[in-house]
């Protein structure tokens, strides 16, 4: 396992945003040993000006300053890292492929880059790791920093408008310039593999921790879902375009006697307002990632209805293992049969809206202790611990295997002397 390294972690995902991220909890797990420094995903001068008074914003006013060193220390109980927060950038995205975008582009990594630059002067880093988690926009800041090992963590498809403007592109340049790639589901792995031989694939995992206290009797059920009807078919996360919309709406329509709850911020372009009037409907808006076990203890069955299409076999949810980690029924469609495959024993898989609909009378019929049991014991050997230690052994093989070929090249220069 990686020991008393020094890491930094360049992530798309911000390292406050309303849901635990895949970046930031590897970066976490990577700090349990090393020392890490988590760059936030700058913020541009547009994204400033228009949400100046947000919390978000607040926490950051210290760090937008020319002058500033940006680092913010996190600690949350055993893990303890650096953040480091960038002086914003100049709106780029919108501008298409050209020399404009390149020069925009190259003053943002500029300014992105001597920030960090500066902190790991500060932190007094040595020899250290690069990760780019994700943050595609960002793929030659390692030109400024000149790291001992280039690490890309794909943890996603790009499927947003905003991201597929330049994002692919962006994304191919960070495969094939990095000595590693590490990808959160095997489609993902063998599509960068085109690109880059030392291509791995590590999956997602879940606090164990944080959702086996849904089985807790002293976590309360929230508010929001004391007085539905019971039972509650329920999904934790955000609610958007991947979910199949068209293969829940008969079957909420059939049970009047079920509440179906949605808990998690609404994407209001994709969620059909058909939907949203039905009676036995609720959503609750997005809820802070520590309330997941409450809300998880109201659902008698949880659920991941995604349509099954060419980006959802990229998908790799945290919530199948939280939903595992509560001992609940999981009903899901056949989004990503290497997922599935591996859990066919404590999951129900469905490809219809009808198949769907019966697995769900069937999880509320037979969710007996040992069925729980069972559940709780595939949560509990895919936690996040058990990943960190995957992604670390990997950066330490690949680490080894520079030092090795750097031994070759030196033997090699001997001899022909």
């Amino acid at each position: 396992m990686l020991k008393d390294r020094d890491i930094v972690v360049f992530a798309l995902p911000r390292w406050d945003g309303v849901y635990e991220s895949t970046s930031f909890t590897i970066s976490k797990e990577l700090a349990r040993n090393n020392r890490v420094l988590y760059v936030d995903n700058p913020f541009t001068w547009k994204d400033v000006l228009t949400r100046l008074k947000s919390p978000q914003m607040k926490r950051r006013w210290r760090g937008f300053l020319p002058f500033s060193d940006g680092l913010i220390q996190y600690q949350e109980g055993e893990f303890a890292l650096a953040i480091l927060v960038t002086t914003p950038v100049v709106p780029m995205n919108f501008l298409p492929a050209g020399p404009i975008y390149r020069y925009v582009s190259g003053w943002n990594h500029h300014i992105v880059g001597q920030r960090i630059k500066q902190a790991v002067k500060l932190l007094q880093f040595k020899n250290y790791i690069y990760i780019n988690s994700w943050n595609f926009h960002y793929p030659d800041i390692d030109q400024y920093l000149m790291p001992e090992l280039y690490v890309y963590h794909c943890v996603d498809s790009i499927i947003k408008p905003y991201n597929l403007r330049h994002g692919p592109a962006m994304e191919i340049r960070l495969a094939r310039k990095s000595d590693l790639i590490i990808s959160t589901a095997r489609a993902l792995q063998e599509k960068y593999a085109a690109y880059n031989s030392q291509s791995y694939f590590v999956p997602n995992a879940a606090n164990f921790e944080l959702s086996s206290q849904a089985l807790n009797s002293r976590t309360t059920i929230p508010n929001e879902l004391q007085h539905v009807k019971k039972p509650i078919i329920g999904f934790f996360g955000h609610i958007e375009r991947r979910i199949d919309y068209e293969l829940l709406i008969p079957i909420i329509q059939n049970h009047p006697e079920w509440t179906f709850a949605f808990v998690g911020p609404v994407d209001r372009v994709y969620f059909p307002a058909a939907l949203e009037k039905m009676p036995n409907v609720k959503l609750t808006g997005a809820q802070p990632y520590a309330q997941m076990p409450n809300f998880l203890k109201a659902f008698d069955v949880a659920m991941i209805p995604f349509k099954v299409d060419d980006v959802s076999n990229t998908i790799y949810p945290l919530k199948l293992y939280e939903y595992l980690g509560a001992g609940k029924p999981v009903v899901v469609t056949p989004f990503n049969p290497d997922i599935l495959e591996q859990l066919v024993d404590v999951i129900y898989v469905a490809d219809t809206a009808s198949n769907f609909e019966g697995a769900i009378v069937t999880a509320l019929k037979e969710n007996s202790q040992l069925k729980i049991n069972a559940r709780l014991d595939v949560a509990r050997a895919n936690t996040w611990e058990a990943r960190g230690k995957e992604f670390s052994d990997l950066i330490e093989r690949a680490l080894n295997n520079i030092h090795d070929e750097y031994k070759i090249e030196q033997l090699e220069e001997l001899r022909s002397v």
